[in-house]
Formats: structure tokens, C-alpha cells, sequence
């Protein structure tokens, strides 16, 4: 059985592929069936008394569902249609150093309209305004902006959501910079659960880390503000509790998404940077020689040559040689931002 769901979201659409139908980055739309377990959590949200949810067999199993595949096509293709001029209204805002949500110059700010591009900290905005647009906005939409404002600089580069290297008691864990500005987004499970023996944060909660040419303009640890339902909403797509709906960046993909899409074409299309510190990606490349067999190098050489002439990588190269098995181990470049760390308490 096939579930169909349409999820409209306020702002910043290209965040989700929907249930039926998948909207990526470049909006290209493929079919996805979805199956759903029969003892896995019902879709429709039911609970039992117990407040625990109610199982797909012992609900919804039997009933049709109210969406169609062709009813699924048809909204998504107008969502893709929707995101893709979203998106350019953005592009357009940007180019003129405009916010398009509140279409004001990104150095100037209404104090009664709290909008994201607060977080850019036009003229000499107070750290406490700047909070206030996570208490009324919460953490995913402003953090969508930022990050396509980042893209608009390198593609993903500076966005660090890397799982492999997130801590694993967070939930999410998020750096982006852009410019001279750093933010950073963090929430743990206790977070989520709120710190009931605490005097802050009894709330589902996040934590949230900003940071001015390198220097300390909000701390972590200052205040915790909390997670909106949209944001909760986020949290279980990205947990892949909601079946059928797999969470997705789209516009604002970031270094995660990245290496998870690498192909021996993506490497064979990459380029050596003059600077190594600019470079997004690191490259290792391990060469063997089949048995009974060497590896010239003379013809080594010639390849070093070129890869420095050229800017071709080496792993490209190597894998012209003859009778021999060629890895490559791809990693973050030094260009990739480092996440930011919670500083101790001091005592």
C-alpha cells in the first residue's frame, strides 16, 4: 500500500521530499513507493489511551488512503514549481543585498518584525534581539536562510553537518559560516526531553553558538531557546519517524550531503586548488600493482607533473595506469568550517 502525504512548509520549501513523489535540489522528480510495516507507528498520528502510538495493523491497515500517486504528482510538481521560485526570489533579494521575506537591506532591521536575516547582525544589533528571532522563529528556519546564504558563496562547503563527525548524543549539530560570520546550532537528546532538574531549559529546547571575526558574540551556554513545532516536526523526519517522508536540505545542502553523493565522476570532475586551504575536499589515493607486476616511476612523475600543470587530481590519473587497483579515500578539505565545540562552564 501506498501512503500518500502533502507537506506544506511556511518558508524555505526544499526541504523535504514528500510521501509519493521525491523534490530534490535540482528538482528532478522520481517515484517513491512507500511501505509501511505493519507493526511499525500508524501514519494518521493515533494514540492509544497510554499516550504511546497506536500500530499501522491495529488502525489504518484496511483503510484507503485519501491520496492518490497521481493527486501526490500533481501538488508536488506544483510545490517543485513553488521552492524552484522561492528560491529565485532569493537569488534576486540577494544580488541586491535585500532579505526576501522582510525586503529590507540586510544592514537594517524593523524591531517588530523579527526576521532572520537578524542573524547577519545589521548595524549594531543586541545580542538579546538577535536571540529573539530563535524564540519566535526557532531554530530550522533561520538556519535554512543561513545556509542558502552560505551556498550562495560555495555550495556546501561552509555548511559543516557532518554526521561523521556530529557527536553521537546530538540529534543535530550544525556549523555555517559566511563571510565573518559564524553560527552554529546544537540539540542532545536531553535537550529534546528538557532538563527537568534545571531551572532553564525544562522545555524541548536547542542550543545556539555565534561568532563575530573568530570572536564570542553569543556563548551556548547563555540561554536555551526552544524548539518550535515546526521544528519538532523537522526533528522526527530527520529521525525518519514520520514513514514516508525522508528529510532533505535541497537549496541548502551542506558538506554532508556532499560526500554522501561522491562518485568516482564527482572525483574525476574535482580540481586542485592553488591554495590547498581553499580546497573543500582531501584526497588520499592508494595505488597496487597486481601481482608480478610494478608501477613505473617515471610514468608517476609524469603524472605528478601534470596534476600540477593541469590541476587534474592525482586519483583521476592514476586510474589510466595499467594492472594495478586504485582507492581513493575522500574526505572534508581544510576549507570545510570545524564545528563548533560547547565551552566548559568556568567555575
Amino acid at each position: 500500500m501506498m501512503i500518500v502525504c502533502i507537506v506544506l512548509l511556511p518558508m524555505l520549501k526544499s526541504r523535504f521530499i514528500f510521501l509519493g513523489r521525491v523534490i530534490t535540489a535540482n528538482q528532478n522528480i522520481a517515484h517513491m513507493p512507500v511501505k509501511i510495516g505493519r507493526n511499525d507507528p500508524c501514519p494518521c498520528g493515533s494514540r492509544r489511551l497510554d499516550g504511546s502510538r497506536q500500530k499501522y495493523k491495529k488502525c489504518c491497515i484496511d483503510k484507503p488512503s485519501p491520496f492518490t500517486p497521481e493527486l501526490a504528482s500533481e501538488v508536488n510538481a506544483k510545490r517543485a514549481i513553488e521552492v524552484t521560485a522561492e528560491h529565485d526570489r532569493f537569488l534576486e533579494a540577494h544580488a541586491k543585498r535585500e532579505c526576501y521575506m522582510c525586503h529590507l537591506p540586510y544592514d537594517k532591521y524593523d524591531t517588530e518584525k523579527e526576521c532572520a536575516h537578524w542573524l547577519l547582525r545589521p548595524g549594531t544589533l543586541k545580542k538579546d534581539l538577535v536571540e529573539s528571532v530563535l524564540e519566535k522563529r526557532g531554530c530550522f528556519e533561520p538556519q535554512a536562510f543561513l545556509r542558502w546564504l552560505a551556498n550562495e558563496e560555495s555550495f556546501g562547503v561552509q555548511i559543516n553537518d557532518l554526521a561523521m563527525e556530529g557527536d553521537p548524543t546530538k540529534i543535530f549539530e550544525t556549523t555555517i559560516t559566511y563571510k565573518n560570520l559564524e553560527w552554529s546550532f546544537t540539540c542532545a537528546e536531553s535537550d529534546l526531553v528538557g532538563h527537568q532538574d534545571s531551572f532553564q531549559g525544562k522545555e524541548p529546547h536547542f542550543h545556539f553558538q555565534m561568532r563575530i571575526n573568530g570572536r564570542p558574540f553569543i556563548n551556548y551556554g547563555e540561554y536555551h531557546p526552544k524548539l518550535s513545532q515546526y521544528d519538532l516536526f523537522v526533528i522526527r523526519a530527520k529521525r525518519h519517524e514520520i514513514p514516508g517522508i525522508i528529510y532533505q536540505e535541497g537549496f541548502g545542502s551542506g558538506m554532508d550531503a556532499m560526500m554522501n553523493s561522491i562518485s568516482d565522476d564527482g572525483i574525476d570532475a574535482m580540481r586542485v586548488y592553488p591554495n590547498e586551504d581553499d580546497a573543500p575536499f582531501h584526497l588520499q589515493t592508494f595505488v597496487e600493482a597486481a601481482p608480478g607486476t610494478s608501477i613505473s616511476g617515471d610514468e608517476v612523475s609524469k603524472m605528478l607533473r601534470e596534476s600540477r600543470e593541469k590541476g587534474v587530481p592525482m586519483a583521476k590519473l592514476m586510474r589510466g595506469l595499467k594492472n594495478v587497483s586504485v582507492k581513493t579515500l575522500v574526505e572534508p578539505g581544510p576549507a570545510v568550517p570545524e564545528k563548533a565545540s560547547r565551552t566548559p562552564r568556568k567555575r
